[in-house]
């Protein structure tokens, strides 16, 4: 008996430190050596779908359900979601039009099921060009690879910089994204957060060659700046238990600045961009020649995505997790960046509930409507600014998970009208 209990003891100290070793590898929460192992398990199991992106079926509708012709606008719907690498045009009916394919490989079964398209970007200097970032587990950061396509789904280049959630295309044939890292130093701006941490980067990259021409660090932009306090409150456990932990900012959204806006601030410098960091709420503005941030508040919105102007000056985004009312915990607001006064907000209805807790997406259309990306419900609707529905989309996928119905994630969606769409599949 005392050798049986002796031989428990040295397995669980064996557990143990292989846990702590393995810990800073995955660089997810997980609590002790038992959760540990089951990561470890994960990653070598027979594929299984990852949860997050494939939610509980709200609804079976599937493809275009309203469609007034008058009052929408465009011909087209360019969007990518989860589980399908192909990125597809639909018509406005709901047709199939065109597709990519954008298969991802990497040699292991298990890594081409669980990396899959997030994110696709179209070039406006070449529309038959396609940019489609990945995710999934073939590195610590999460984030995978990022692949030009042409519109023949031929590989053009593959940067494997880790680049994430957004891209800015610029008139000098660059573009601006982020990029991550995994910080095993300590940050003077961070002596509280003990690393590995992620580290967030704004990164100019060169269309041709895919150099990187300016590189900067949100933590160092913040230190320098009169802002530097938000890295004191800045802490390596997420409140959400989804976020994954030492993701401590998780910049989500880039825009550059109009003059006229630029020139209306004193805090706005004529050469910034506008950053949208989800993980703490907050809006910032960085100035791209001092690279230091010149200003930077909370509002009322909480996790939110897609921040960009209007051409009134005023801010308009996807606010995920901050509405309250009845008809769903996300909504589209309109702010005024001189009191942070929302001026229009659409939260959905008792009907047509809205929320996505993550992720999602707007586009303000030449007519002044808003195509929205409602992510984890696969769906894409068009509103009008007097909030009705003219065109609304359910992506008709589905799969059988655990005994449920699962609807998989629409991550991005943008319109096209027909002109547009001329040159984006140019063949």
């Amino acid at each position: 008996m005392k050798n049986f209990i002796l031989g428990l003891c040295i397995s669980y100290i064996l557990i143990i430190l292989i846990g702590s070793c393995f810990d800073n590898f995955v660089h997810k929460h997980v609590e002790g050596p038992i959760g540990v192992m089951k990561s470890l398990a994960s990653l070598t199991q027979e594929p299984r779908p990852n949860e997050l992106w494939f939610q509980h079926e709200t609804t079976q509708e599937k493809g275009v359900i309203t469609y007034d012709e008058e009052k929408s606008w465009g011909d087209y719907t360019l969007f990518t979601f989860i589980g399908l690498n192909k990125a597809v045009i639909i018509d406005m009916s709901g047709k199939l039009v065109y597709e990519w394919d954008i298969t991802f490989s990497t040699g292991k079964p298990t890594d081409r099921y669980r990396v899959t398209t997030t994110r696709v970007f179209s070039d406006p200097t070449n529309r038959g060009n396609l940019y489609v970032m990945y995710i999934g587990k073939t590195n610590e950061a999460n984030q995978c690879d990022t692949i030009k396509f042409d519109s023949n789904s031929n590989i053009l280049w593959n940067n494997s910089s880790t680049f994430h959630h957004d891209m800015t295309f610029l008139e000098d044939g660059k573009y601006m994204t982020f990029r991550q890292t995994i910080r095993q130093k300590e940050h003077s701006g961070l002596p509280q957060i003990e690393p590995p941490f992620l580290e967030d980067y704004l990164v100019v990259v060169d269309n041709n060659d895919g150099k990187f021409s300016q590189d900067i660090s949100f933590y160092d932009a913040f230190a320098k700046s009169e802002y530097k306090s938000v890295l004191e409150s800045l802490s390596r456990v997420q409140s959400d238990p989804r976020m994954i932990h030492g993701d401590l900012l998780h910049p989500n959204t880039i825009t550059l600045v109009p003059k006229h806006v630029s020139e209306a601030f004193d805090k706005i410098t004529e050469n910034s961009v506008m950053l949208s960091f989800r993980n703490i709420d907050m809006i910032a503005f960085l100035d791209i020649d001092t690279e230091t941030i010149t200003w930077a508040f909370y509002g009322p919105w909480r996790g939110q995505h897609d921040a960009k102007f209007l051409e009134n000056g005023h801010v308009i985004m996807l606010d995920n997790q901050g509405h309250t009312g009845s008809g769903g915990r996300s909504r589209i607001i309109e702010v005024d960046l001189n009191d942070l006064s929302i001026v229009w907000e659409y939260g959905g209805s008792k009907d047509k509930p809205f929320y996505t807790r993550y992720n999602g997406m707007v586009e303000i259309l030449p007519n002044d409507n808003i195509l929205v990306t409602e992510t984890h419900t696969g769906r894409i609707f068009e509103i009008t600014r007097n909030k009705e529905i003219v065109w609304d989309y359910y992506v008709k996928g589905r799969i059988e998970y655990k005994d449920t119905t699962r609807i998989p994630s629409i991550v991005s969606a943008r319109r096209f009208s027909k002109e547009e769409l001329s040159a984006l599949i140019v063949n």
